[in-house]
This record gives C-alpha cells, structure tokens and sequence, in this order.
C-alpha cells in the first residue's frame, strides 16, 4: 500500500512538472510571436 501510495505521489509530480513545462513553452512562443508580429 505504501509503494502504491509513492507511485501514485511520484505520477502527480511527474504530471505537475509537464503541465509547467507545457504552459512555459506556450509562454515563450506567445512572447516570441509578438516580438515577430511587431517587427
């Protein structure tokens, strides 16, 4: 139970970490989309 618990623990972090990576890459091509368009 206590190793199903770890693992279930270790996916959300897992799964935390891809949401911020996700949303930062989106981030950074809105910003680079701008910076283009006003070129």
């Amino acid at each position: 139970m206590r190793h199903k618990e770890d693992y279930r623990t270790l996916l959300f972090l897992v799964w935390v970490i891809g949401v911020w990576i996700f949303e930062f890459i989106c981030y950074l091509f809105f910003v680079a989309w701008n910076f283009f368009s006003t070129v």
